[in-house]
């Protein structure tokens, strides 16, 4: 008996038979599976012709649209909750439009979807995809605050007495306010001759002509007018003042021969000056000076106008026949509303003190010399009343601060406030009991 698995390897006649009858069924089998194949494929082609919905579209020419991939092509808002708004939705489907129906919304340059699956030739037009409404909260900028000035009350004035670092809020307008000056021709005739005199190389003769204009005709002045006036006049002064060089004919500069035995100190105080202006003039030190040695010395006392209105110290010298010679301008600080006194003060003989220590009268705290936190700073310039406003009044003077933001405020309790490396200039210059400070509004 043969089993089944021996037939492959029968040989002989029965095999051979078997071989045939199998070659000879193939035909009979593939030819129906042929037209069945036929028959499902005719099918599937009526059935995609005359019942598909998108009947009509393919045959117009169509433009394959689709939206950018790129998660790097738009950025993404976020919302108050941190959810994304998409303003342009990830494609979910492969959409067809007509050329005949216009786009809702078309973008000059579209960014094409990145790695696109479907080639096309047409420039891709992003489709206008309506989003749901999303709650996003609008940030509004704000606004610029308008400081408002403080008021000043009668009932809680602050004492006059010696300075306080201690700011108030804001800065009160002085009163009366300032008006707005149109030029004046006369005035602007007057620079433009002093400006011609800078240019014709006439330094001596320009800067008295601006002098007067600063000094004696300051109420004329617009502000561009006086700023223009102040720049010409300090370049006047870093040539002919604190320079070495001596102009002949400069009425409040002068050359002094050293003679043996002489002491700068006593030189200084025989102008009405002090010897360290002089060292920084004639950039030496006093124990360095020798017999037939010229200094130049300056021909003091100086003096200083305070000017309320615009936050400004005008120092000045006088020439033989009284007429201010401008030297230069100082930022400085005044008393909380407005208890900075107007009037005429001198330097308080033996008031100038370098180093001070000051006792705040508030508090009473007790600041000693060297202490970095002293709010009247390192030099403190006496000054005592000499007008009818002023004569009464104690405690005022000149001193620094720890507290730049002051100058150009009205923070102090009364006194000049100035920064240390303009201070330090002041309190070389001016004299006990001959130097002057006039204060105006």
């Amino acid at each position: 008996m043969t089993l089944p698995s021996q037939v492959g390897r029968i040989s002989g006649p029965g095999a051979r038979v078997t071989r045939k009858r199998r070659r000879g069924k193939g035909p009979s089998l593939l030819l129906p599976l042929i037209l069945l194949a036929v028959i499902c494929g005719g099918g599937y082609y009526a059935w995609s012709k005359w019942f598909s919905p998108q009947q009509g579209v393919d045959e117009v020419d169509s433009t394959l649209v689709t939206t950018p991939t790129d998660n790097n092509a738009y950025a993404s808002p976020t919302t108050t909750d941190n959810q994304p708004v998409h303003l342009f939705p990830p494609p979910t489907s492969t959409l067809k439009t007509s050329r005949n129906e216009p786009d809702p919304l078309v973008y000059d340059d579209p960014k094409p979807a990145a790695n696109p699956q479907t080639p096309v030739d047409q420039p891709i037009k992003p489709v206008f995809i309506p989003l749901p409404e999303v709650s996003v909260e609008s940030v509004t900028p704000p606004q610029p605050v308008t400081p408002t000035p403080a008021a000043t009350n009668q009932n809680n004035a602050t004492p006059v007495g010696i300075d306080t670092p201690e700011p108030v809020p804001g800065t009160p307008e002085l009163s009366p306010a300032v008006p707005i000056l149109a030029e004046d021709a006369s005035i602007a005739g007057q620079i433009a001759q002093a400006m011609s005199m800078l240019n014709a190389g006439q330094k001596l003769q320009a800067r008295a002509k601006l002098s007067n204009l600063i000094f004696d005709q300051h109420d004329k002045l617009t502000l561009s007018q006086a700023s223009r006036i102040r720049a010409s006049l300090k370049t006047l002064s870093d040539d002919l003042i604190f320079s070495k060089r001596v102009l002949e004919g400069d009425p409040v500069v002068a050359q002094h021969l050293v003679r043996t035995g002489d002491y700068l100190g006593p030189i200084a105080r025989s102008y009405k000056t002090e010897y360290p202006l002089l060292e920084r003039i004639n950039k030496i030190k006093a124990t360095r000076i020798w017999a037939g040695m010229k200094l130049k010395v300056i021909k003091g006392p100086f003096h200083a106008i305070v000017d309320k209105s615009d936050y400004l110290m005008d120092v000045y010298l006088e020439d033989d026949k009284a007429n201010k010679v401008y030297v230069a301008t100082y930022p400085i600080g005044l008393g909380e509303q407005d208890s900075t006194p107007v009037g005429t003060w001198r330097v308080r003989p033996g008031s100038k003190v370098e180093n001070p220590s000051w006792s705040d009268p508030r508090d009473g705290k007790l600041y000693q010399p060297d202490d970095p936190d002293n709010p009247i700073g390192e030099y403190w310039i006496g000054l005592q009343g000499t007008s009818e406003n002023t004569q009464d009044k104690q405690g005022y003077g000149i001193h620094g601060t720890t507290d730049s933001a002051s100058i150009g405020q009205q923070m102090s309790m009364g006194c000049i406030r100035m920064r240390a490396d303009d201070l330090v200039w002041v309190y070389y210059m001016m004299v006990d009991k001959d130097s002057t400070v006039t204060i105006r509004r």
